[in-house]
């Protein structure tokens, strides 16, 4: 439930951070990515569909209305998911 409240707070104030939980492997990391107020809906489910395919994660939404995209992945997985939206 605590990962549940800080995504709705994180998603509400366009907030860029990380969450660690503890699943079965011990390794699971939500994350938050805000993107500038002038991506298009269609760039940004883009990004995230190019984002799915190259890391693997299986978990990952997009936000319009806050420009998000929200993901949870391993560590590795996540940082890989910065990197690619970094380079936008």
């Amino acid at each position: 439930m605590d990962a549940a409240r800080w995504l709705f707070d994180a998603l509400q104030q366009g907030s860029g951070t990380s969450y660690r939980i503890d699943d079965a492997a011990g390794n699971a990391t939500i994350r938050i990515f805000a993107l500038a107020e002038t991506v298009s809906k269609a760039e940004l489910q883009s990004i995230a569909a190019e984002v799915r395919i190259t890391t693997l994660i299986k978990r990952i939404y997009s936000f319009y209305p806050r420009r998000a995209i929200a993901m949870r992945g391993t560590y590795a997985q996540v940082e890989h998911a910065a990197g690619l939206i970094g380079k936008r």
